[in-house]
């Protein structure tokens, strides 16, 4: 899936209707150590959840927000502050939850199912899949279990069984 840049200065995937989505996300400065160090594992995770799509999270769809405080959108008069106003607004107008910058940069997030989480664990792509991927798992695991067909089933068991690994 290509990153597209969109005018209001977020990037993000291209998200199609009919499956569960899982928004995953990571609020950064270009100036921020923090920031720029995660950048490799965050790359890493992004493309490990891209190879995955039709394995594991086969009920699943990922779109990406990266909201940054740069140069660039800087240049364009966009704020992190208006980014992420510009997220709640269009994904979380009847959340009860809203999206913050929470304690600094980097702040990653998940919002699957109504909700919204933050991701305090350790800053490497294997860490960080594991959290992202549990965010939608357990209702795909459910609707597996009412009606899934045995080939269906049989299929799942055999990826849980083989470990595709990217790192």
């Amino acid at each position: 899936m290509p990153v597209k840049k969109f005018d209001n200065g977020i990037e993000g995937d291209s998200v199609s209707n009919g499956k569960k989505k899982l928004l995953i996300g990571k609020i950064y400065a270009d100036w921020c150590g923090h920031c720029k160090s995660l950048v490799p594992e965050w790359n890493k995770m992004k493309r490990y959840i891209r190879l995955n799509m039709g394995r594991m999270m086969k009920n699943v769809e990922v779109k990406f927000f990266e909201f940054g405080d740069t140069e660039e959108n800087k240049k364009k008069g966009l704020t992190v502050d208006s980014l992420i106003a510009k997220f709640n607004q269009d994904h979380l107008e009847n959340s009860p939850s809203k999206l913050a910058l929470q304690g600094g940069y980097p702040t990653l997030f998940r919002y699957c199912d109504g909700k919204l989480e933050y991701y305090e664990g350790e800053r490497n792509a294997q860490a960080m899949w594991k959290w992202y991927k549990s965010a939608c798992q357990e209702s795909s695991q459910t609707r597996m279990k009412r009606g899934g067909t045995k080939n269906n089933k049989k299929r799942n068991n055999r990826t849980k069984k083989s470990s595709w690994k990217l790192w």
